[in-house]
């Protein structure tokens, strides 16, 4: 009797919100429509995991010898393009090495955050076994028609023992939530996922966006201009290279960070950095 009464309880809550929401569409416009709009609608209405613009730091890179990945501009953009979703509290998986989901074993490190309750904390579970671990994610998203969001791992955060897998969702129109999956990689040995650690990273990407290029395969000789800027950065490069070694007697070179060609040129769209917008919180209280 008591689930038959939760499920009814359930739908009549789902039915009052969606008249309210009908209501509120009338008087707002249907924000989902608009050219760059991202809406995460949250599950739990109490409280959700944080979701935060990307950043761009990251330990390993600061870490190098003299800093030089920090200088590398490909990867601090792909760093901060798009929005992580991070972890509630510290969480240790282990994974016997067995197939069945049982094998992989979720325990907290310590009580919830702020008292929340444990049966309602994001914890991850075994839903396909073979060492995959899942976050259900407790949002449900809404991009503009034609946009689906690409989730992964943060990008170039390397973690000990685990693995992100990369998924493409059509959230434009599914009202299903998506999971964020780990391939754990070692065996009988706890792989730990922190507090506040980033579980997943999304961004847009236009559906069939990759479909429609031409792809082609030619010589590089066959562009002379292309060739002559190519054959000036491959000596620049040389020199660049080498004042890694010696960063004391030669500076960075950085053509590439300043947007410029050998020959002088410079792209007008050059990005150096990219912004993320914070999650706007539009969230009534619970009804």
């Amino acid at each position: 009797m008591k689930p038959m009464i939760s499920r009814l309880h359930y739908r009549l809550m789902a039915l009052f919100r969606r008249l309210n929401f009908r209501s509120a569409k009338r008087s707002n416009g249907d924000l989902s429509n608009s050219q760059h709009s991202l809406i995460a609608y949250s599950i739990w209405e109490n409280e959700a995991p944080p979701i935060v613009p990307a950043f761009s730091a990251r330990e390993w890179m600061q870490s190098t010898n003299g800093a030089n990945a920090t200088r590398c501009l490909p990867l601090k953009i792909a760093n901060q393009t798009g929005w992580f979703i991070l972890n509630t509290h510290t969480i240790h998986i282990t994974w016997n090495g067995g197939m069945s989901p049982e094998d992989l074993d979720v325990q907290f490190a310590g009580p919830p955050r702020d008292g929340e309750p444990r049966e309602e904390a994001m914890k991850p579970r075994s839903h396909f076994g073979s060492g995959i671990v899942t976050w259900t994610i407790p949002f449900l998203f809404r991009t503009p028609p034609h946009v689906n969001l690409y989730v992964r791992g943060p990008s170039n955060l390397y973690k000990k023992g685990a693995y992100p897998l990369d998924a493409i969702v059509e959230t434009d129109w599914t009202v299903a939530t998506f999971t964020m999956n780990w391939q754990i990689l070692i065996k009988n040995e706890p792989v730990i996922f922190e507090a506040n650690e980033p579980i997943c990273m999304f961004f847009p990407l236009p559906r069939g966006y990759v479909d429609g290029f031409e792809p082609k395969l030619m010589n590089l000789s066959q562009s002379a201009d292309i060739y002559g800027n190519h054959m000036d950065w491959v000596e620049s490069r040389e020199w660049a290279l080498d004042s890694l070694l010696t960063p004391k007697e030669r500076p960075w070179g950085g053509d590439y960070l300043k947007g410029h060609q050998p020959s002088g040129s410079a792209p007008a769209d050059h990005q150096k950095t990219v912004n993320p917008k914070r999650f706007k919180d539009l969230r009534r209280s619970r009804v």
